[in-house]
């Protein structure tokens, strides 16, 4: 009888990584009959039953490379599994009663990540290329002397890398400003790439507001290039508290991010 519900698991899975509330901690086969409800609203629920038995693995493992996908980008993941049980989904903003303060206050803030990561997409060009700047030392602190570049040439900040106390490379860095939805692929790469070995750079950094592909991300890895995305930087101000003002629950201030940036 599943084969009646016509939904695509990868559909559901992208759904309740997407929608799982940031604040609960649910059964991964509550979440599966939720969603599917959801998707497929009237159906019968011995059918929804039926069709959650079925691709409970597939989701779990969609779930499972959400995890190392952000583990991978230094971003908490949006749902984990469970200390206690692995059946169990929990929301990064879950608050455990064993968590220390810093770990409390920290899941707090990251309810603004959306928020962040909007004023971010809405600056205009220039004031963007101006946060990249001061932003980058705080991502790593192993670039230094970041200015930008008046005559680009593909190239929108350069400054200095350090890989010891004795060894410091140049890289050059590409900022870039697109909608949210938007994905950076390979070609982006392969550009920076070349402005690269045309300026002598040993290494680059492109921070977008966007995300980048799984493409752009290897061929990144291969061309020595740093991807930022745009959720990486949201949570990098959100660490360093820039433009959250706490007063018992926090709240972002575009006019505090603002004057930060200036």
């Amino acid at each position: 009888m599943s084969e009646h519900l016509n939904l695509d698991p990868k559909k559901i899975g992208k759904y309740i990584i997407s929608h799982f509330p940031m604040d609960s901690c649910k059964g991964l086969y509550t979440c599966i009959i939720e969603t599917a409800r959801i998707l497929a609203p009237g159906s019968d629920d011995l059918v929804i039953y039926m069709f959650a038995d079925r691709i409970q693995k597939s989701i779990r493992t969609a779930v499972d490379s959400h995890i190392e996908e952000y583990e991978e980008r230094k971003l908490p993941p949006r749902v984990y599994w469970s200390e206690l049980n692995t059946d169990r989904l929990v929301g990064r903003c879950f608050v455990h009663r064993n968590d220390s303060s810093e770990v409390k206050s920290l899941k707090q803030k990251l309810l603004l990540m959306e928020q962040v990561q909007n004023a971010v997409g809405s600056l205009p060009w220039g004031d963007f290329e101006r946060l990249c700047c001061k932003l980058i030392p705080q991502i790593d602190s192993r670039y230094t002397q970041v200015r930008r570049r008046r005559h680009n040439g593909g190239i929108d900040f350069h400054g200095v890398y350090v890989v010891s106390e004795t060894h410091r490379i140049r890289f050059a860095g590409q900022a870039k400003k697109y909608g949210i939805g938007k994905m950076i692929g390979p070609n982006l790469i392969r550009e920076l790439s070349g402005a690269m070995s045309n300026g002598r750079w040993a290494i680059g950094v492109i921070m977008a507001t966007c995300k980048f592909t799984q493409g752009a991300r290897k061929l990144a890895k291969e061309k020595n290039i740093d991807a930022i995305d745009g959720e990486q930087i949201a949570y990098r101000l959100i660490r360093s508290n820039i433009g959250i003002i706490n007063n018992g629950q926090p709240i972002f201030s575009e006019e505090e991010f603002n004057s930060w940036l200036r």
